[in-house]
């Protein structure tokens, strides 16, 4: 039996929407603590006050996580060893569309959402949109002289959508968005905007009056629910608002009109062929059944926030009865606009009263609370904290140090960073990998030559894909956010413990040191690449020192060579210059020793 797509919405509504209505009550008390709303307070003359505890710790978190996650940019870093070159013109041109999206802005208010509710989505649609651009065209008048022009052009930009958790209705037995089943997506639209879709040929409708009708297919739209718990109600008259049922499977995706008219049915638009949404849990279950939605930070701390509410709110009623005694008088002797209760006061009796003052006012005294009452309190606020893993010090307030000693308090410091470090995990693992694989996918299916060529120049035009999956030799995303959560204090510390020593090892690379510690102090490689050299860039400069160094001993040789070659012959010429002693003969030689020789006389006095 073929099912037609409306009634394939409702049945998947039906299914979805039944074991949904528990969670959204849920999510109802806690966006109520979270703003202190107090659906209890029935009594006007006691304490109902609402301990902001679960708001600080979802402002503490959430900031701190988003800013390791969201805080340095590229926002999506891409590597490939195969393919370095296209892994970085895909991470460029993905940091800058994410960028345009304003995804930093949207990705805070997203964690927030999920660190109170546990699981939020967010959905990346591909969008085309006119945009002004000036350039340079020849002028009618003077064909030879440029002058400036705006023309409008069509560019491919990313859109981001983010939906709560109760906007969101999942297959029941779905494990993530991988597994078989189906999402519906809720959203409560202007009906002059769906009427504007159809006019653009976004959306097809057979019968257009069916647009005017608001439809009676859900009991009560939840997200005015919502409003309504907290004292916000809509106008009666909601006819020009309606609710749009966005139905995404792997293989469909259909809409439809406040579940009454069928605005589209389509195979899977996308080439990821999957969900298009994205899902960001924050503590996953540990039950396999149910770790598709996320543990919400303040639910297993409900009966905890309750009891330490009513025993604040106990403990301030006190003290504000003995501060403000209750005061019995009679009417016939004072009047009540006299009965205040400060020092010095005075109360002037009736003239015409008889009796004695004390029959005419009476301060009723109470009985204060005995000491636990006040201590417990405060019991349960540590109970508070360590099972959400937020402490004091994580909150930037000073320690008691009577109780907890600095090593104590880095402890608890440190135990409640290795939590949010865990939390930026799985938000990196579970969301933004995804997040990121569908943008890139979307960027690759619709942007144009001319849209990459804005964002890399001529590069563009050397760009195979824009799928990191497409590479050669594969890719690995980068994230740091869930490195830099921990304690970066204590981090810095045990930085400058080390690096001396590490300086003096030669087995350290010294561009390797120096981008570590700028990453700690927070630099962005952008910032690092500014002053630090790529390990590409040191090996040029170390090859072109070497080239030089050896440029500069052959010159040396070169002369020494020349020099030699010059002493030599200045030598011969001198040697040439010199006088050469003439050739003697033997006779003559002879006679000369002879002449040296001496004579001696003979005895008979001749001479020899």
């Amino acid at each position: 039996m073929v099912i037609g797509p409306l009634q394939t919405i409702q049945r998947a509504w039906e299914r979805a929407h039944q074991v949904q209505k528990d969670r959204n009550d849920i999510y109802t008390r806690l966006y109520q603590r979270y703003k202190g709303y107090n659906p209890n307070a029935s009594d006007p003359y006691r304490s109902n006050l609402v301990m902001p505890e679960l708001y600080a710790a979802v402002e503490t978190i959430a900031p701190r996580i988003g800013k390791a996650l969201f805080g340095r940019r590229p926002l999506v870093p891409i590597t490939s060893k195969g393919d370095p070159d296209g892994a970085s013109r895909i991470e460029s041109v993905l940091d800058t569309y994410l960028y345009r999206a304003k995804f930093k802005v949207k990705g805070t208010q997203l964690l927030k959402s999920v660190a109170l509710f546990g699981t939020s989505f967010l959905e990346p649609l591909p969008r085309r949109e006119l945009v002004t651009r000036r350039q340079m065209m020849p002028s009618p008048e003077y064909p030879f002289q440029p002058v400036p022009v705006e023309i409008t052009v069509p560019r491919f930009g990313i859109e981001l959508r983010q939906y709560m958790p109760w906007q969101v209705y999942v297959e029941p037995h779905m494990l993530d968005l991988e597994s078989p089943g189906f999402v519906i997506i809720l959203e409560i639209i202007p009906r002059e905007e769906i009427e504007k879709m159809v006019q653009e040929g976004r959306y097809q409708t057979n019968d257009p009056e069916k647009l005017k009708s608001t439809g009676e297919t859900n009991d009560k739209k939840f997200s005015e629910d919502m409003l309504k718990a907290l004292n916000i109600t809509r106008p009666d008259d909601d006819r020009d608002y309606g609710v749009l049922m966005r139905y995404q499977s792997k293989e469909r995706y259909i809409t439809a009109w406040n579940a009454l008219e069928i605005l589209e049915d389509i195979p899977n638009p996308f080439k990821h062929k999957k969900i298009n949404i994205v899902r960001c849990a924050w503590n996953q279950d540990p039950m396999l059944q149910n770790s598709f939605w996320g543990q919400p930070e303040g639910k297993a701390m409900e009966a905890i926030l309750d009891k330490y509410d009513e025993m604040r709110n106990i403990t301030i009623d006190n003290a504000d009865i003995t501060t403000n005694a209750v005061i019995g008088f009679r009417e016939e002797a004072v009047d009540a606009e006299h009965l205040v209760y400060i020092g010095g006061g005075r109360i002037p009796i009736k003239g015409n009263w008889q009796g004695s003052i004390r029959d005419a006012v009476d301060v009723i005294e109470t009985r204060g609370l005995p000491p636990e009452a006040y201590e417990i309190p405060e019991l349960l606020h540590r109970d508070f904290e360590r099972g959400i893993g937020v402490y004091g010090m994580n909150r930037g307030e000073s320690t008691q140090s009577d109780r907890q000693t600095a090593t104590e308090s880095s402890l608890l410091a440190s135990h409640g960073d290795l939590r949010n470090e865990s939390r930026a995990e799985i938000l990196e693992s579970i969301g933004l990998s995804d997040f990121a694989d569908k943008c890139t996918s979307h960027i690759d299916q619709f942007a144009g030559i001319d849209d990459l060529f804005e964002i890399i120049g001529p590069e563009a035009m050397q760009t195979v894909t824009m799928n990191p999956h497409m590479l050669s030799g594969g890719f690995d995303y980068q994230f740091k956010g869930s490195d830099s959560v921990n304690n970066d204090f204590q981090k810095r510390a045990d930085m400058r413990s080390i690096v001396d020593i590490l300086q003096v090892n030669p087995a350290v690379k010294p561009d390797g040191l120096a981008r570590k510690t700028l990453e700690l102090i927070g630099w962005n490689s952008q910032e690092i690449n500014e002053v630090v050299m790529t390990p590409e860039e040191f090996g040029m400069m170390i090859q072109q020192q070497q080239q030089q160094q050896d440029a500069e001993r052959m010159k040396d040789l070169e002369t020494d060579i020349i020099r030699e070659q010059v002493g030599g012959e200045v030598k011969a010429k001198v040697q040439a210059s010199k006088p050469q002693p003439s050739a003697k003969r033997p006779a003559d030689k002879a006679k000369r020793k002879a002449a040296k020789t001496p004579t001696m006389a003979k005895p008979d006095g001749g001479a020899k």
